[in-house]
Protein backbone atom coordinates (compact mmCIF):
# COMPACT_ATOMS: atom_id res chain seq x y z
CA UNK A 1 0.00 0.00 0.00
CA UNK A 2 2.89 2.33 0.74
CA UNK A 3 4.24 1.90 -2.76
CA UNK A 4 0.95 2.96 -4.32
CA UNK A 5 0.85 6.13 -2.25
CA UNK A 6 4.45 6.96 -3.16
CA UNK A 7 3.79 6.30 -6.83
CA UNK A 8 0.80 8.64 -6.75
CA UNK A 9 2.86 11.24 -5.00
CA UNK A 10 5.61 11.01 -7.56
CA UNK A 11 3.20 11.24 -10.47
CA UNK A 12 1.49 14.39 -9.32
CA UNK A 13 4.64 16.22 -8.33
CA UNK A 14 5.67 18.50 -5.59
CA UNK A 15 2.21 20.01 -4.96
CA UNK A 16 1.37 16.92 -3.09
CA UNK A 17 4.70 16.71 -1.24
CA UNK A 18 3.45 18.04 2.11
CA UNK A 19 0.27 15.96 2.26
CA UNK A 20 2.25 12.96 1.06
CA UNK A 21 4.53 13.26 4.04
CA UNK A 22 1.47 13.32 6.31
CA UNK A 23 0.04 10.27 4.59
CA UNK A 24 3.41 8.55 4.85
CA UNK A 25 3.47 9.33 8.54
CA UNK A 26 -0.05 7.88 8.97
CA UNK A 27 0.94 4.77 6.99
CA UNK A 28 4.06 4.33 9.12
CA UNK A 29 1.96 4.68 12.28
CA UNK A 30 -0.46 2.06 10.96
CA UNK A 31 2.46 -0.23 10.14
CA UNK A 32 3.73 0.13 13.71
CA UNK A 33 0.24 -0.60 15.08
CA UNK A 34 -0.10 -3.62 12.80
CA UNK A 35 3.29 -4.92 13.99
CA UNK A 36 2.25 -4.39 17.61
CA UNK A 37 -1.06 -6.18 17.01
CA UNK A 38 0.74 -9.01 15.25
CA UNK A 39 3.13 -9.23 18.22
CA UNK A 40 0.18 -9.28 20.65
CA UNK A 41 -1.52 -11.95 18.53
CA UNK A 42 1.64 -14.08 18.62
CA UNK A 43 1.83 -13.61 22.40
CA UNK A 44 -1.82 -14.59 22.79
CA UNK A 45 -1.32 -17.63 20.54
CA UNK A 46 1.71 -18.60 22.64
CA UNK A 47 -0.32 -18.17 25.84
CA UNK A 48 -3.17 -20.24 24.41
CA UNK A 49 -0.73 -22.94 23.34
CA UNK A 50 0.94 -22.93 26.78
CA UNK A 51 -2.48 -23.16 28.47
CA UNK A 52 -3.49 -25.99 26.14
CA UNK A 53 -0.25 -27.81 26.96
CA UNK A 54 -0.80 -27.31 30.72
CA UNK A 55 -4.35 -28.61 30.36
CA UNK A 56 -3.15 -31.69 28.45
CA UNK A 57 -0.40 -32.30 31.02
CA UNK A 58 -2.89 -31.91 33.87
CA UNK A 59 -5.34 -34.23 32.11
CA UNK A 60 -2.61 -36.85 31.67
CA UNK A 61 -1.57 -36.54 35.33
CA UNK A 62 -5.20 -36.94 36.39
CA UNK A 63 -5.58 -40.04 34.26
CA UNK A 64 -2.42 -41.53 35.75
CA UNK A 65 -3.56 -40.69 39.29
CA UNK A 66 -6.98 -42.25 38.65
CA UNK A 67 -5.36 -45.35 37.16
CA UNK A 68 -3.00 -45.65 40.13
CA UNK A 69 -5.85 -45.14 42.63
CA UNK A 70 -8.09 -47.66 40.89
CA UNK A 71 -5.25 -50.21 40.85
CA UNK A 72 -4.69 -49.58 44.56
CA UNK A 73 -8.42 -50.01 45.29
CA UNK A 74 -8.53 -53.16 43.16
CA UNK A 75 -5.56 -54.56 45.09
CA UNK A 76 -7.22 -53.79 48.40
CA UNK A 77 -10.49 -55.39 47.27
CA UNK A 78 -8.60 -58.50 46.23
CA UNK A 79 -6.94 -58.54 49.64
CA UNK A 80 -10.32 -58.18 51.36
CA UNK A 81 -11.75 -60.99 49.25
CA UNK A 82 -8.87 -63.22 50.30
CA UNK A 83 -9.37 -62.26 53.95
CA UNK A 84 -13.08 -63.05 53.72
CA UNK A 85 -12.30 -66.45 52.20
CA UNK A 86 -9.87 -67.22 55.04
CA UNK A 87 -12.46 -66.08 57.60
CA UNK A 88 -15.15 -68.29 56.02
CA UNK A 89 -12.83 -71.28 56.20
CA UNK A 90 -11.95 -70.46 59.80
CA UNK A 91 -15.64 -70.06 60.66
CA UNK A 92 -16.37 -73.48 59.14
CA UNK A 93 -13.59 -74.98 61.26
CA UNK A 94 -14.98 -73.29 64.37
CA UNK A 95 -18.49 -74.54 63.63
CA UNK A 96 -17.13 -78.09 63.38
CA UNK A 97 -15.27 -77.65 66.67
CA UNK A 98 -18.43 -76.33 68.36
CA UNK A 99 -20.42 -79.27 67.03
CA UNK A 100 -17.81 -81.68 68.40
CA UNK A 101 -17.88 -79.90 71.79
CA UNK A 102 -21.69 -80.11 71.86
CA UNK A 103 -21.46 -83.86 71.22
CA UNK A 104 -18.89 -84.17 74.03
CA UNK A 105 -21.21 -82.25 76.37
CA UNK A 106 -24.09 -84.57 75.48
CA UNK A 107 -21.93 -87.61 76.22
CA UNK A 108 -20.78 -86.09 79.52
CA UNK A 109 -24.39 -85.33 80.52
CA UNK A 110 -25.40 -88.93 79.78
CA UNK A 111 -22.43 -90.24 81.79
CA UNK A 112 -23.21 -87.91 84.70
CA UNK A 113 -26.84 -89.01 84.67
CA UNK A 114 -25.80 -92.68 84.74
CA UNK A 115 -23.33 -91.96 87.56
CA UNK A 116 -25.98 -90.17 89.61
CA UNK A 117 -28.34 -93.10 89.24
CA UNK A 118 -25.61 -95.53 90.28
CA UNK A 119 -24.80 -93.47 93.38
CA UNK A 120 -28.42 -93.32 94.63
CA UNK A 121 -28.89 -94.95 98.07
CA UNK A 122 -30.92 -98.12 98.38
CA UNK A 123 -34.70 -97.91 98.17
CA UNK A 124 -35.29 -98.76 101.85
CA UNK A 125 -34.17 -96.47 104.65
CA UNK A 126 -33.81 -97.09 108.38
CA UNK A 127 -36.57 -94.60 109.11
CA UNK A 128 -39.13 -96.52 107.11
CA UNK A 129 -40.18 -97.40 103.61
CA UNK A 130 -39.21 -95.18 100.72
CA UNK A 131 -39.72 -95.30 97.02
CA UNK A 132 -37.60 -93.84 94.21
CA UNK A 133 -38.96 -90.98 92.18
CA UNK A 134 -37.26 -90.15 88.85
CA UNK A 135 -37.10 -86.37 88.34
CA UNK A 136 -38.59 -85.03 85.10
CA UNK A 137 -38.16 -81.70 83.34
CA UNK A 138 -40.20 -79.02 85.12
CA UNK A 139 -40.14 -80.79 88.52
CA UNK A 140 -39.23 -78.96 91.74
CA UNK A 141 -38.84 -80.22 95.30
CA UNK A 142 -42.07 -78.42 96.24
CA UNK A 143 -44.01 -80.13 93.45
CA UNK A 144 -42.56 -83.56 94.29
CA UNK A 145 -43.28 -83.04 98.02
CA UNK A 146 -46.90 -82.07 97.29
CA UNK A 147 -47.45 -85.08 94.99
CA UNK A 148 -46.02 -87.45 97.63
CA UNK A 149 -47.76 -85.78 100.61
CA UNK A 150 -44.57 -84.72 102.36
CA UNK A 151 -42.48 -81.56 102.90
CA UNK A 152 -39.45 -80.11 101.12
CA UNK A 153 -37.45 -80.39 104.38
CA UNK A 154 -38.33 -84.08 104.68
CA UNK A 155 -37.19 -84.72 101.07
CA UNK A 156 -33.93 -82.84 101.73
CA UNK A 157 -33.25 -84.86 104.90
CA UNK A 158 -34.13 -88.15 103.25
CA UNK A 159 -31.77 -87.43 100.31
CA UNK A 160 -28.99 -85.67 102.31
CA UNK A 161 -29.47 -82.45 100.33
CA UNK A 162 -28.24 -79.06 101.48
CA UNK A 163 -29.95 -77.11 98.67
CA UNK A 164 -33.14 -77.48 96.64
CA UNK A 165 -31.33 -77.98 93.33
CA UNK A 166 -32.39 -81.06 91.33
CA UNK A 167 -31.57 -82.26 87.81
CA UNK A 168 -33.87 -83.86 85.27
CA UNK A 169 -33.18 -87.63 85.16
CA UNK A 170 -31.96 -87.73 88.76
CA UNK A 171 -33.48 -90.30 91.13
CA UNK A 172 -34.88 -89.01 94.42
CA UNK A 173 -36.00 -90.94 97.55
CA UNK A 174 -39.54 -90.09 98.68
CA UNK A 175 -41.49 -91.51 101.63
CA UNK A 176 -43.81 -94.36 100.71
CA UNK A 177 -47.02 -93.63 102.57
Amino acid sequence: MRKIVLVLLCVHGAAFAAPARDIQHIVDNHDVEIKMLESKLENLQSAVEATRQQFNDSKQQSREAIKSTSQDIEGRLNGFAGDIKVMRNRMGDLEKAIQAQNENISHLQAALKALMEALQPPAIDDAGKVKIYKIKSGDSLEKIAKINQTTVNELRKLNNMEKDRIISGQSLKVPDK
